[in-house]
């Protein structure tokens, strides 16, 4: 089992965006994204894999031209916060294979 304590989560700035990596282990990584409001990821991107998001706070808009939101990584993608406040944003990403920083 891999434990990392709060304090030893590690942190990253993409775009606007604040990413804290909560766990990685082999193809898994779990993450939380704070999206300011009207942050996005970017432009569309795609990577191997498969993702799930779960919002823990706010509102965003996801595309990937398919209406599920747990989602083949590797179809072009897209997520906006289209709230007024900041939205918060539980990213699981797993792949067969070892991920690197996926954002």
């Amino acid at each position: 089992m891999l434990v990392v304590r709060k304090e030893a989560r590690t942190n990253s700035f993409f775009n606007e965006l604040k990413i804290e990596y909560l766990a990685s282990k082999g193809g898994l990584r779990t993450m939380i994204v704070e999206f300011p409001p009207g942050a996005s990821i970017g432009e569309p991107h795609s990577h191997e894999g498969e993702e799930c998001h779960l919002v823990l706070e706010g509102k965003i808009h996801a595309d990937q031209g398919e209406d599920s939101f747990s989602r083949n990584a590797s179809v072009p993608h897209f997520v906006k916060n289209i709230g007024d406040e900041k939205a918060v944003v539980f990213i699981s990403i797993y792949s067969d294979t070892e991920l690197r920083d996926v954002l």
